[in-house]
């Protein structure tokens, strides 16, 4: 499942395109700094609307890694299952009931096919045609960090093994 960055977002590079659910860690909490995985599962529990509230353990037992170091930071992305299907209009309907403003940083999801991602190729405008769950074609522009990913030869495998997992 991918979101789409609000339109009315100041970052207006990112308005409109679709991207994972991502975020920075925070480093200086009021207690103790956060884990990886703590963040992790605080951006997928924000901007899912608190729906995909994920246990540790769950996530750890449902999730490929990818990790990369670029000058200046590090990248590090969990790619966990869900553990149910929730509609696009169920999702949008929980993120709408939201006052939380961290929970409003996507304005629509789509779930779309992994194999889509490993053998289509966005445009020179970040464009890329893939197929949600129930096979409809959809154009959807992308996020530019969401497209460097998809130029990584270990991200591909990562969606690979996914694929093969669910091809299962």
């Amino acid at each position: 499942m991918l979101g789409r960055e609000r339109i009315d977002l100041e970052e207006r590079k990112a308005a409109g395109k679709y991207s994972e659910f991502s975020g920075s860690m925070e480093l200086v909490a009021p207690n103790k700094p956060e884990t990886f995985l703590e963040g992790c599962l605080r951006e997928c529990r924000e901007e899912t609307a608190s729906i995909y509230n994920l246990h540790p353990s769950y996530a750890l037992s449902k999730s490929y890694l990818y990790f990369d170091t670029k000058p200046q930071r590090e990248i590090a992305i969990i790619i966990i299952e869900a553990p149910k299907y929730v509609s696009r209009e169920d999702l949008l309907l929980q993120r709408n009931a939201q006052k939380d403003i961290h929970m409003l940083d996507k304005d629509d999801f789509k779930w779309l096919k992994v194999r889509d991602f490993i053998h289509n190729k966005p445009n020179e405008s970040g464009v890329i045609t893939v197929k949600d769950l129930e096979g409809n074609s959809t154009i959807i522009p992308l996020r530019s960090f969401f497209l460097e990913y998809l130029k990584d030869e270990n991200f591909l495998n990562i969606l690979r093994q996914i694929d093969k997992k669910n091809a299962s």
